[in-house]
């Protein structure tokens, strides 16, 4: 069948329109004349006027026009509700059942405006909602489902943007997650990124694109084996003095002595979750050289030192930054001579 434009949906509609008042126009002059022989002549005399009754002309004339207004109808519906595709050529109307010789993409946009203050402004394409109102609004339930869902082969599978506000934003209980963008562990070593990318790693390192290029220059901002962020304590803290009448009283109350190691808790100074401490480490009452080495609980001595003395009677300190367990605990290790250890912690990785 052929498939019809608009012009020519109308062209028919008019000539229909202009033939059923031609119909009509035949029907009034054919009446009048039956009129006019009922008035003057004999029944004989107009049988070549009136080949029914008036009533059955009448009847017949209502049922002609019904047929033909029906026949009218019938061919105009028929054409606007097959269903054939949308389409439309260049620069034209999109209309339905209509053959497209467009040769670009025909595309429809949907905007549907709420004029209430709140609620739903649109389920379509386009969302134009007034102030405090949503523009679109896309609702989920179950785990797998997507309340709004963008995809895009190359391009942005969603934009947000906002002069003032927030352009994306995670409320109630939600969360913004990363799937998985690089195979192993490290950052990207092929592809083009731009510069702020942020990408996962399957091991959990979070990347972030600090120069752009094919790949660019990349930086880890979080990981399992990342420190995380340091805090600094609002002020020092001293956790461990080992001298009898040193504050705080806890703990074991001695010297270290070569070889052993003593286990201290930080979990009343430092939150948990702590990585790792920024420490200041100081021994006295040196009993001949030595050192004292820290680091974290539950691990054997790793054969280094962090603070150094050479002769009885000298006081030494050092900053250290070493890891701490689970639980927020290291070990303090004396591998030559003794001393009494003073430790005071100023911040934290988490």
């Amino acid at each position: 069948m052929e498939q019809l434009d608009s012009g020519s949906i109308l062209e028919l509609i008019q000539g229909q329109s202009e033939e059923i008042r031609r119909l009509r126009e035949r029907l009034d002059r054919a009446e009048a004349m039956t009129g006019l022989a009922n008035a003057v002549g004999s029944e004989s005399d107009r049988s070549f006027l009136e080949p029914a009754t008036t009533r059955e002309a009448g009847e017949t004339r209502r049922a002609f026009l019904r047929v033909a207004g029906l026949g009218t109808l019938t061919a105009a519906a028929a054409v606007l509700i097959r269903p054939d595709a949308a389409a439309a050529s260049d620069g034209q109307s999109v209309l339905q059942g209509s053959a497209s010789d467009a040769t670009n993409v025909t595309a429809t946009t949907t905007t549907v405006t709420n004029s209430g203050s709140s609620g739903l402004a649109v389920a379509g394409l386009r969302g134009v909602g007034p102030s405090n109102s949503n523009g679109v609004l896309g609702t989920s339930n179950g785990s797998l489902g997507a309340g709004l869902l963008g995809t895009s082969d190359t391009g942005y599978g969603v934009i947000g943007q906002s002069a003032n506000g927030y352009a994306l934003y995670a409320g109630s209980n939600g969360r913004i997650g990363l799937d998985v963008h690089l195979s192993g562990d490290g950052p990207p070593v092929s592809g083009v990124y731009q510069l702020g990318d942020i990408v996962r790693d399957a091991t959990g390192n979070v990347w972030c694109c600090v120069v752009a290029g094919s790949p660019g220059s990349f930086r880890k901002i979080a990981g399992p084996a990342a420190a995380g962020g340091f805090h600094f304590l609002s002020s020092p803290v001293r956790a461990y003095d080992s001298r009898p009448a040193g504050a705080p009283p806890s703990g074991v109350k001695s010297p270290l002595v070569a070889v052993g190691a003593r286990s201290l808790s930080l979990s009343g100074t430092i939150p948990s979750g702590t990585t790792g401490v920024a420490l200041n480490v100081a021994v006295v009452t040196i009993a001949g050289p030595g050192f004292v080495a820290a680091y974290q609980s539950g691990v054997s001595y790793p054969g280094t030192s962090n603070v150094n003395w050479t002769a009885a009677g000298q006081i030494v300190g050092n900053v250290v930054l070493t890891a701490v367990s689970s639980s927020g605990s290291l070990d303090l290790y004396c591998g030559q001579g003794s001393a009494d250890v003073i430790v005071d912690v100023f911040g934290y990785f988490r």
